[in-house]
C-alpha cells in the first residue's frame, strides 16, 4: 500500500467511556496522486459544542467535502449554496481557518499527503 498512487480509505474518530462509544466524525478519503487530487468527505456527528447533530450525515449526505489539488482547495457544504450562491467554494487557507476552524499553515503540496501512505512510507526499509 505504501507505493499506491490511487486508492481510498475511511477513518473514524470515536470517543469511548466504559462500554459506551460515540463516533465524533467519519472521513472518507479518495486519492489519485498521479492527477494530484484528493477528495475528503466528512460526516461530523457532533456540533461545535460537542452535542450530537440532529441529522445523520453519511458519505452520500456529508457535513463537508474538500477537494485538494496541487494549486487549490475547494469546499462543499450544504449552507454554501445560500451564502455564496454555489455549493462549491474556493477556500484559501485563511478562510478555512475562519469558517471551519481548520488551521492550514501548509504549502500546497503538503495538502496532497495521504496520511496512511505517509505513515507506511516512514517505516518502509
Amino acid at each position: 500500500m505504501a507505493a499506491a498512487r490511487r486508492g481510498e480509505y475511511r477513518e473514524v474518530l470515536v470517543v469511548a467511556s466504559g462500554p459506551t462509544a460515540l463516533p465524533l466524525a467519519e472521513e472518507w478519503v479518495a486519492f489519485d496522486l498521479d492527477r494530484s487530487i484528493i477528495d475528503r468527505t466528512l460526516a461530523l456527528h457532533v456540533d461545535r459544542d460537542g452535542m450530537p447533530v440532529s441529522e445523520s450525515p453519511t458519505r452520500e449526505n456529508p457535513s463537508l467535502r474538500f477537494i485538494y489539488t496541487a494549486s487549490a482547495v475547494y469546499m462543499w457544504t450544504s449552507w454554501a449554496q445560500g451564502r455564496r450562491g454555489a455549493p462549491w467554494v474556493a477556500m484559501p487557507p485563511e478562510q478555512m481557518e475562519s469558517h471551519v476552524g481548520i488551521d492550514v499553515d501548509l504549502e500546497p503540496a503538503d495538502l496532497l499527503v495521504v496520511k496512511p501512505l505517509d505513515m507506511l512510507g516512514a517505516v518502509d526499509a
